[in-house]
């Protein structure tokens, strides 16, 4: 059990922190690509042709040199990753609960069960 509480609290701490980056990453991304538009779009009228969005997004992602939409992306996907991976500790978390509650009641059920001798039942006690 501690081991899985230590991995639990690695993997909660690595989560923070992917969490952290995914954001530092969109946010890198999204003023890359809305700068490029801007820049795009004003040479496209210079020019005088007209971009459509899909062409638009195409050229943003060809001249992203430095990989900040794969970064962005990638740092979602450890994100998504770790987040089941803390999902998956919490679902072992609920089952040892289940199992420990239940051997509670099993535990309370035989104790308080007729068969069962009391030490007050024992003269002298139990010893």
């Amino acid at each position: 059990m501690n081991g899985t509480l230590v991995e639990w609290d690695s993997a909660a701490a690595a989560f923070e922190q992917a969490v952290r980056e995914a954001a530092q990453a969109k946010v890198a991304w999204e003023r890359y690509a809305a700068r490029k538009r801007i820049l795009l779009k004003a040479e496209a009228a210079g020019e005088g042709e007209k971009l459509t969005v899909p062409d638009l997004n195409a050229r943003i992602l060809a001249d992203d040199e430095d990989g900040l939409y794969e970064a962005a992306e990638v740092s979602d996907a450890l994100v998504t990753g770790l987040r089941k991976r803390l999902d998956l500790f919490a679902a072992q978390a609920d089952a040892c609960r289940s199992e420990i509650a239940s051997e509670r009641r099993r535990q309370e059920a035989w104790e308080s069960s007729p068969s069962v001798p009391s030490a007050r039942d024992v003269p002298g006690g139990f010893r």
